[in-house]
């Protein structure tokens, strides 16, 4: 991208920052394997809307290191308690508790106590006993739903073996039965770690393979105001993502591509918000949010190209603006959970951009035009007055003078 085109792109992604001032967006803490060489929710929550999310990595993975953690928690761990409450959502993707103080510990723990909500992904079991028993002995173990020291005791893990899921139609919030018509429990799973639900913990979805035999795969419950939930897997494995068959080749590649959908549902389980009734609307949603940070990344590189050349940029910025707005509408009846109208809305933001980009093309059509004239009128004069010079010196030799002989020749 040009370096100016930033200016373009700001402006049309304005809108991401006006909505988050409204407070609708759920404030979400993820931490433990979570970099982008490991885990693909950062690249999703950045693709959401609906999600504010800060990141502290908490366990090591490709180059991340030790003194790496050590140092993302001091610089990005909420300071004290009232900071940590603000979050709506805790996601601890495999962390290692010992990098936490227990003071933090105690805060996420509290806070769940108070209202927020708490996912652990996956069950909590590692293949090391120092991670194990970290998580065993924390706070914010007591709040979540799965019994790591029974599943300890029972042999640990299901195996590496495929499975599939058998979603529990009796569950009476729509985490998941919305995806059954779309074929989720006919996407292939991998890797399912055993899970013992401790007592009040309900199931949402059942591991289902012929080794795995059934068992549960996703379990929560009610702790004190807030929610505790847990999951069998990590969200890079082949239930969720090609992000393991990528450095496994063995690994089945994912049928799923429904993966940030269904998460989203699970936190705003958690964040005790509505779920929504038709999932593969807001599916096609999220997909044209991508889209549009595309197109109008390509569109913002084009006009900042014309304005190079001498376009007015007041006009671009004229033609930036009310898309912009558009978009900050749309988002907005998306964080409301209109999403028939963020829809069309969508559409008519594709309409805008299309029309923009045809005229960003005219503009620099003429603004190119000009500047073809300016250089075929410097060649061709360069030509003309190179073809006068030669004409007169090599051919009509009107400036050419014959050399006198000199008295030695005489002689």
């Amino acid at each position: 991208m040009f370096p100016g085109a930033r200016k373009y792109l700001f402006i049309a992604l304005l809108a991401l920052t006006l909505t988050s001032c409204q407070g609708q967006r759920i404030r979400s803490l993820v931490t433990g394997k979570v970099d982008t060489e490991a885990n693909p929710i950062i690249l999703w929550f950045e693709q959401e809307p609906m999600v504010d999310a800060t990141t502290i990595i908490t366990r090591p993975s490709g180059l991340i290191e030790v003194q790496d953690i050590k140092r993302f928690v001091r610089l990005y761990f909420p300071r004290n308690y009232e900071e940590l409450r603000e979050y709506d959502v805790i996601i601890l993707h495999s962390p290692e508790m010992f990098h936490l103080t227990r003071e933090q510990d105690r805060w996420m723990h509290d806070a769940i106590v108070e209202g927020t909500g708490a996912l652990a992904a996956p069950a909590g079991l590692s293949d090391h006993e120092d991670i194990q028993q970290a998580w065993i002995n924390s706070q914010v173990y007591l709040a979540l739903p799965n019994d790591l020291s029974a599943v300890l005791a029972s042999g640990g893990r299901a195996g590496e073996r495929s499975f599939h899921l058998e979603v529990n139609r009796d569950f009476p919030e729509p985490i998941l039965t919305t995806f059954i018509p779309l074929g989720i429990e006919e996407f292939l799973g991998r890797a399912a770690h055993r899970i013992i639900g401790k007592q009040g913990a309900s199931t949402i979805a059942w591991a289902v393979g012929d080794t795995v035999g059934r068992i549960p795969y996703m379990i929560t419950w009610d702790y004190a105001e807030g929610r505790g939930m847990t999951i069998g897997d990590s969200l890079q494995l082949t239930f969720w993502s090609d992000y393991a068959s990528i450095s496994n080749p063995g690994y089945e590649t994912t049928q799923n591509p429904y993966g940030l959908d269904i998460l989203m549902n699970m936190v705003l389980y958690l964040a005790d918000r509505n779920l929504p009734s038709d999932v593969l609307v807001v599916h096609n949603m999220r997909a044209q949010f991508i889209e549009y940070r595309i197109k109008i990344s390509l569109l913002s590189s084009l006009a900042d190209f014309a304005e190079k050349f001498g376009a007015d940029s007041s006009r671009m910025g004229a033609l930036m603006s009310p898309i912009a707005e558009k978009f900050r509408q749309a988002q907005e009846k998306y964080l409301g959970q209109e999403f028939e109208t963020a829809g069309n809305l969508m559409n008519s933001v594709f309409e805008d951009i299309s029309g923009a980009e045809k005229e960003v093309v005219k503009i620099k059509e003429n603004v190119l035009f000009w500047v073809y004239v300016v250089e075929w009128s410097a060649v061709t004069s360069t030509l003309m007055i190179s073809g006068f010079v030669i004409w007169t010196v090599m051919v009509r030799r009107k400036l050419y003078r014959q050399v006198g002989t000199t008295q030695l020749e005489r002689r």
